[in-house]
C-alpha cells in the first residue's frame, strides 16, 4: 500500500512516499521517437519514451557527442505524466543539419535506473535562400511560344517550384511543377498572350519565398497562307493572295518578289490593314509577267510586337498559248504508205500537249484517229489501225494551259496494197512433193500476182519467178527430194507492186532408205537367251524398221512381225528353249519402205531346271537330305552346289555329273542352313543356274555348358555379379538358376530367355552363400545342367558419415561415424597421416559399432580415413579415402590491459582492453558487481577483437572483469580479474518526510527531516 501525496513548490513535483517492503530504482525506460538514425528532424520536436512503471521523473540527455562528454540539453527533473504510456518533452532551438545523441534514466525516491540505450537523429537541413530570376527579364515582349526561363542557384537547394500564371495573382496558373535544375522549357504557349511566372527553391529543410513575379508578352501569331498553294502553276497574271487573319493584329504586311531570299525586286512590298471581322485576308496584285515564278509572304504586326514572316510561297503565271504546227511526214498525197504509218510534225514552241486526227474523209467526219494526250516532248505518232489500198486525211494542233492552236493544212495519204496470205504450202511443211501447187488468197484491188521460189531465204537465186500470174494459184516441177526451199508471193493494183509475204519454207520428201545389215546374234548362234536382243546397223534416214521372227526359213508363219521399232534393236520376250528362230529386218520412212535383209537363224539356249523340294526356306530337313529338281528338255546331265553362303563363294558340294532329277546328299551338318542351285547341259552347253533356294537341317540337342564364373567355392563376390560359361554348340538360348541350397528346392533366380554366355544379376543378399548351374536348348531339346557351383557373396562398403571430407578444426578425440553395412559383423578402420595409407596411427579390424572415438591424435594434423566391413573371414573393399585436419589446441588466458587494477572515478560507459591470444578465434568478457562473478551485469562470448565497449554501468559502484579466450580447440581458463570505479553522479532529488505539507502546530524548534539522496555528500 502506498501513499502518494503532491506537493507543488517553486514549479517542482515532491513526493511523500510511505511504503512497505524493500524500495528499488525503476527499470531502465525504451526509447520510443523519434527513431534511431532517424534524419530530417525538426529543430524543435518531441522525444518520446516508453513510462516506467515505478518512476516518479526523468533524466534526458542531449549531446553532439556519443559518450555524452558535454550536453546541449539535460534535465533530470522531468515528472512522470500518472497513466500516459509515452512520457515526453518537446525541445526547442536545435541546430540544422546536425546529429544529436539522446537517452533517458528513470528515478524515484530510491534512485536512479541506467540510462536507456543511445539513439541518435539528424536535424533538417535549413530551408534554401529565394532565387534571383534571370531570363526572361521583366515586361518583355515579342517572346516565342516555346521559350526556356532560367533563374540563378539556390544554395542548398535541391529543387526548385516553378509557377506560370495568366494573373499576377496567380490565381489562374497554366504551369505549376517542380524541376530540378535552374531552367525549364516551356511550349504550348499562346500568341499576344501576357504570362506572369515565380520560382521559390526547395529542399527536405523547407522552401524558400516565392521570387517577385516577372512578366512577358508572346508573338502575335504568323499569318497562315491560303492561297495560291506553294508550287502553284498556270496562275493568273492578276491574281488575289489570301490568309488566315490572325488575332491582335493592326496591319498585315506582305512581300512579293522574284528572288526567293527577298533580297532585291520586289514586286510588292507593302503594309494591308486588315478586313474586320474577316476570317480570310486577300490582296490583289497586278501587272505579274506571263510563265515566271514569284515568291511571297506575309507577316502580322501590332503595337507590341511583330510576328515571324509566313513560310516563303512560290506561284507560276501562266503560260501563252502555242503557234500551230507544220507538218513533216507523210507528204501531201503520198501513196504507196504502210498501214502501220508514222505522222510527224514540227515542235511548237510553249505547247504542253498536242491533237492528231486521221480521217477517212476530208471533213475528218470520220475519224480514224483522234488523240489529244501526245506529250509536248513527241513530235510524232505511230497509227497502226489503217486499212490496205485505202485513202485518208490528217492535220495536227498544239496546246497548253493558255489555249489551243488552230490545225495545220489538211494533208491526204493513201496505202499500200495488201499482202497475200500463204495457203500451202504452210511455213514448216515437210515431206511436200518435188512437183506440186502454191496457193494464196486472193488480195482485194489487186490486178496481178507475182510468185517466186529459192533455195535460200534471202531468194538470190530463183527456181521460180512469175509476175504473170492474174490467179491465186501456181504450179511447180523439177525441185530435189530432202531439200529445204522458201516461197513468196505478192500482189498489185493501178498504184504499183505491194510488199512480198514473209518467206515461207518448206522442205520436200525424203528419199526411201537402204536395206539394213543384220548384226547380233550371228548367223548360226547358238544358246541364246529366250529373252533375246536383236540388232542391225542404223540406216540414214530411216523413220523405223520392221522386224519378222518365224520358226521357218520361208516365214510362213511369224513369232514377231513388229514395224514399230525406232531404233535399230529390239528386246523379244518368251521364246522356247533350245529352238531354231529366224529373222530378217528392213528400213522404212514417209518416202517408203527398203527390201528385206537376208535372214539369219539362232537356237536357244536349254531351259534352266526349278528346284523343287525341299521347298525354299525349308526347316527340319532329314539327315541325309533329298534333293528334287524339274527336268530340262534336250539336257544330256545336271550340275548341282550347295553352299553354307548365299553367294556359293564356298562349296560344300558341287556335282556336274548327275543323270537324273534327284540326289541324296550325305555329311551336311544338323541345324544348319543350306543354298542350293541347279543347271542343266545340251549339246551346246550350260544353262545358267536356277534362283538359290534355301533349307535347315533338323537340329539335335545342345551340349551341356560349362560354368565359368563366379568359380565354384569363390567368396566375397560383390553384388550385382557378372555370370559368364562356355557356349553350347547348337544352342538357341540358356537357362541360369541360382539359389541358396543345393537341391534348388527354392530358386532366388531361374532365367531361360538368355541368349548370350553371360547374365548380371542383382538382388542377392550380402554375406550369403549361393549355387548356381546352367543347361543350353534349343528346338531339339534342352542339355543336361552343368556341373553345380557355388560362391559365397561379399558384404557392402559402408558409407562415411562423419568427419565430413576435408573437415577442419576437428577435436583431437573426433568421433568417427560410418553406414551399417549388411550381414557385416565386425568393421575394419585405417587412419593415417599419409594420403597414401603407407602407414596407420589406428588399424583395427575388430569394430562391432559404426562409430569409434579417436584418441592420442595432434593437434594442427591431417588425417586420412577409410573402412570396410567384414563377415567371418570376408572383407568388403574399403571405401574412399576422406581427410580431416585437427584443430589449434586451446589458447592461453589473456593478459588484461586497460583499465588498470582499482581504476576510480570511470564513466558509465568504457572500453575494456586486453592483449591477444595466440589462435584465439573469439574472447569472452564478463563484468560482475561481485568478485564471485556469481551476478553478470555483462557477460558476451562473441567478441573477435581485443576490446569492448562496456556501458553505461550504473554509477557509484565498484566492478570486476575477467577475459577468456577461445578457439575450436576449446576455451582458456578466465584471467586474473580487475576491478575498477564509477565516478559518483548528481544525486537525486531529496523526498521531503516531516513535517507534512501544510501541517500546523509544529512545535519549536522544528525538526525537518528528508530522505537520504544516494551519493549525495552534503544537503543544502
Amino acid at each position: 500500500m502506498e501513499l502518494v501525496k503532491k506537493i507543488f513548490f517553486k514549479g517542482l513535483v515532491f513526493f511523500f512516499l510511505t511504503s512497505i517492503g524493500i524500495a528499488a530504482p525503476p527499470s531502465i525506460p525504451v526509447l520510443v521517437s523519434p527513431a534511431k538514425g532517424a534524419v530530417n528532424q525538426s529543430p524543435s520536436l518531441f522525444l518520446n519514451w516508453n513510462a516506467v512503471s515505478s518512476a516518479d521523473f526523468y533524466h534526458l540527455q542531449i549531446s553532439t557527442d556519443p559518450f555524452f562528454s558535454s550536453s546541449v540539453f539535460e534535465d533530470n527533473a522531468i515528472v512522470n505524466v500518472t497513466g500516459q504510456l509515452i512520457q515526453n518533452l518537446q525541445v526547442y532551438g536545435l541546430t540544422n543539419n546536425t546529429k544529436y545523441y539522446w537517452r533517458v534514466a528513470g528515478g524515484n525516491f530510491d534512485g536512479w535506473s541506467a540510462f536507456s540505450a543511445t539513439w541518435d537523429f539528424t536535424t533538417v537541413i535549413a530551408p534554401p535562400i529565394t532565387p534571383t530570376l534571370v531570363s526572361p527579364s521583366d515586361v518583355s515582349f515579342n517572346q516565342p511560344t516555346s521559350l526556356t526561363v532560367t533563374w540563378n542557384a539556390a544554395t542548398a537547394a535541391t529543387s526548385y517550384d516553378l509557377q506560370l500564371s495568366l494573373d499576377p495573382f496567380f490565381n489562374n496558373r497554366v504551369m505549376d511543377t517542380t524541376v530540378s535544375g535552374t531552367t525549364k522549357t516551356i511550349s504550348g504557349l499562346a500568341n499576344s498572350t501576357t504570362y506572369y511566372w515565380r520560382v521559390r527553391a526547395k529542399n527536405s529543410g523547407g522552401n524558400s519565398d516565392y521570387t517577385i513575379a516577372r512578366m512577358f508578352t508572346t508573338i502575335i501569331s504568323t499569318p497562315l497562307i491560303i492561297s495560291p498553294i506553294n508550287n502553284a502553276i498556270n496562275q493568273s497574271v492578276s491574281i488575289s493572295l489570301k490568309w488566315k487573319a490572325v488575332p491582335f493584329v493592326d496591319v498585315y504586311h506582305v512581300q512579293v518578289s522574284t528572288d526567293s531570299v527577298f533580297s532585291s525586286t520586289f514586286i510588292y512590298n507593302s503594309d494591308v490593314l486588315p478586313l474586320n471581322a474577316q476570317d480570310t485576308q486577300v490582296v490583289v496584285i497586278d501587272g505579274l509577267a506571263n510563265n515566271t515564278k514569284y515568291f511571297w509572304r506575309v507577316n502580322a504586326l501590332n503595337a507590341a510586337s511583330t510576328s515571324l514572316f509566313s513560310s516563303r510561297y512560290l506561284f507560276t503565271t501562266i503560260t501563252t498559248v502555242p503557234q500551230t504546227p507544220t507538218q513533216l511526214s507523210p507528204l501531201d498525197g503520198a501513196i504507196m504508205q504502210p498501214v502501220s504509218l508514222t505522222f510527224s510534225w514540227n515542235a511548237a514552241a510553249n505547247s504542253s500537249t498536242y491533237r492528231l486526227q486521221v480521217a477517212s474523209d476530208a471533213g475528218f467526219t470520220t475519224l480514224v484517229v483522234d488523240d489529244s494526250t501526245i506529250n509536248s516532248s513527241a513530235t510524232s505518232k505511230q497509227v497502226t489501225t489503217l486499212a490496205h489500198n485505202r485513202q485518208y486525211f490528217w492535220r495536227v494542233n498544239a496546246k497548253n494551259v493558255a489555249g489551243t492552236s488552230a490545225y495545220s493544212p489538211t494533208r491526204s495519204v493513201k496505202t499500200i496494197v495488201a499482202v497475200p496470205t500463204i495457203i500451202a504450202p504452210a511455213n514448216a511443211a515437210v515431206n511436200q512433193p518435188i512437183a506440186g501447187t502454191l496457193r494464196w488468197n486472193s488480195v482485194a484491188g489487186a490486178v496481178s500476182y507475182h510468185v517466186q521460189i529459192a533455195s535460200s531465204s534471202s531468194f538470190g537465186t530463183f527456181l521460180l519467178n512469175d509476175s504473170t500470174l492474174s490467179d491465186t494459184t501456181s504450179t511447180y516441177s523439177g525441185l530435189m527430194n530432202n531439200t529445204a526451199y522458201y516461197w513468196r508471193v505478192r500482189s498489185s493494183n493501178v498504184d504499183g507492186w505491194g510488199n512480198f509475204s514473209t518467206g515461207t519454207l518448206f522442205t520436200t520428201i525424203v528419199t526411201i532408205p537402204s536395206v539394213p545389215t543384220l548384226l547380233i546374234p550371228l548367223d548360226a548362234d547358238v544358246n541364246q537367251s529366250v529373252t533375246p536382243t536383236l540388232s542391225w546397223s542404223a540406216v540414214a534416214g530411216a523413220t523405223n524398221y520392221r522386224l519378222q521372227v518365224s520358226t521357218d526359213s520361208l516365214f510362213s508363219t511369224y513369232v514377231l512381225n513388229d514395224s514399230t521399232p525406232t531404233i535399230a534393236s529390239k528386246a523379244i520376250g518368251s521364246l522356247k528353249n533350245f529352238k531354231k528362230y529366224y529373222w530378217r529386218v528392213s528400213a522404212k520412212n514417209i518416202g517408203g519402205s527398203s527390201a528385206l535383209s537376208s535372214a539369219r537363224v539362232f537356237t536357244t539356249i536349254i531351259e534352266t531346271p526349278k528346284t523343287l523340294f525341299p521347298a525354299a526356306n525349308a526347316i527340319n530337313q532329314t539327315l541325309p537330305t533329298h534333293l528334287k529338281w524339274s527336268a530340262s528338255l534336250g539336257s544330256t546331265h545336271y550340275r548341282l552346289q550347295i553352299s553354307t553362303s548365299a553367294l556359293f563363294d564356298v562349296l560344300a558340294f558341287d556335282d556336274s555329273s548327275l543323270l537324273d532329277t534327284t540326289a541324296a546328299l550325305t555329311g551336311l551338318l544338323s541345324s544348319s542352313k543350306y543354298f542350293w542351285r541347279i543347271s542343266a547341259h545340251s549339246v551346246d552347253g550350260w544353262s545358267t543356274f536356277s534362283t538359290a533356294s534355301n533349307f535347315t537341317t533338323i537340329a539335335v540337342a545342345p551340349t551341356i555348358p560349362t560354368t565359368l564364373f563366379p568359380s565354384s567355392g569363390s567368396v566375397n563376390q560383390q553384388v550385382p555379379i557378372l555370370f559368364s560359361w562356355t557356349s553350347s554348340y547348337g544352342a538357341v538360348n540358356y537357362k541360369l538358376q541360382i539359389s541358396p541350397d543345393s537341391l534348388f528346392t527354392s530358386n532366388i533366380i531361374t532365367d531361360s530367355t538368355i541368349t548370350g554366355t553371360n547374365k548380371t544379376v542383382t538382388g542377392l543378399s550380402n554375406a550369403t552363400k549361393y549355387f548356381w548351374r546352367v543347361s543350353a536348348k534349343n528346338s531339339a531339346g534342352s542339355s543336361p545342367y552343368s556341373v553345380i557351383s557355388s560362391f559365397i557373396t561379399g558384404v557392402t562398403t559402408p558409407t562415411q558419415h562423419l568427419p565430413a571430407s576435408n573437415a577442419v578444426n576437428q577435436s583431437v578425440s573426433p568421433k568417427v561415424k560410418w553406414s551399417t553395412s549388411q550381414g557385416a559383423t565386425q568393421y575394419h578402420l585405417q587412419v593415417s597421416t599419409s594420403s597414401g595409407l603407407n602407414s596407420f596411427i589406428i588399424n583395427d579390424s575388430t569394430l562391432t559399432d559404426t562409430s569409434v572415438t579417436l584418441t592420442g591424435l595432434e593437434n594442427i594434423t591431417k588425417y586420412y580415413w577409410r573402412i570396410a566391413a567384414r563377415y567371418a573371414n570376408i572383407e568388403s573393399p574399403f571405401s574412399s579415402i576422406l581427410n580431416f585436419t585437427t584443430a589449434d589446441p586451446a589458447p592461453v588466458s589473456p593478459l588484461l590491459l586497460l583499465p588498470l587494477n582499482g581504476t576510480a572515478n570511470l564513466p558509465a560507459t568504457n572500453i575494456l582492453s586486453w592483449q591477444t591470444s595466440v589462435s584465439a578465434t573469439f574472447y569472452r568478457l564478463q563484468v560482475s558487481a561481485d568478485s564471485l562473478f556469481s551476478v553478470l551485469v555483462f557477460d558476451d562470448s562473441t567478441i573477435n577483437t581485443t576490446s569492448k565497449q562496456v556501458g553505461p554501468l550504473a554509477l557509484n559502484l565498484s566492478y570486476y572483469w575477467r577475459v577468456a579466450a577461445k578457439n575450436p580447440g576449446g576455451s582458456s581458463s578466465f584471467s586474473a580479474f580487475r576491478s575498477f570505479s564509477l565516478i559518483q553522479g548528481t544525486p537525486v532529488t531529496p523526498i521531503l518526510i516531516s513535517p507534512l505539507n501544510t501541517s500546523a502546530m509544529q512545535p519549536q524548534p522544528t525538526l525537518l527531516n528528508w530522505q537520504a539522496s544516494p551519493g549525495a555528500v552534503t544537503y543544502r
